[in-house]
């Protein structure tokens, strides 16, 4: 792989044939690929665990910041490059399957309250949704 303006350069990938042969000779070229495939998953693996830590970390200076700021009455800290606020952000929650059951009864658009159970139940039931399936290799390693 070449690096071109900070992104890598890939080879087209062959098309697999119909019927995998019986008797398949691994080629270099393919040797290569696995070999720069597991680098790859190990560099990725390691750079998992790492930010892992450095999240870990930065919580821990983040709640300590955000209780001194909070104690001490400070809304906002010049730095350089700009400041450091604390803010109160609101978002909505996941609707779950109780949710939904509770709103479709007090909604009236329903008769009863068994409905609107029932509604949920098949709108959640993992037999009626769609499935979109992907094919991806994955490594695993033996301990």
């Amino acid at each position: 792989m070449s690096d071109q303006e900070g992104g890598y350069e890939q080879e087209p990938v062959p098309e697999p044939p119909a019927q995998p042969p019986k008797n398949i000779q691994i080629n270099e070229e393919f040797r290569n690929w696995v070999k720069e495939w597991i680098e790859w998953d190990d560099t990725e693996s390691n750079a998992k665990r790492e930010l892992t830590v450095l999240r870990k970390h930065k919580k821990g200076l983040t709640e300590k910041i955000m209780g001194y700021m909070t104690i001490n009455g400070i809304e906002n800290i010049n730095i350089t490059g700009g400041k450091i606020e604390k803010k109160t952000t609101s978002r909505m929650l996941p609707v779950n399957k109780e949710y939904l059951a509770e709103a479709l009864a007090s909604s009236g658009l329903l008769k009863t309250g068994t409905d609107a159970t029932d509604v949920a139940e098949h709108i959640y039931n993992k037999e009626n949704r769609p499935r979109v399936e992907k094919d991806e290799i994955k490594r695993k390693i033996i301990k």
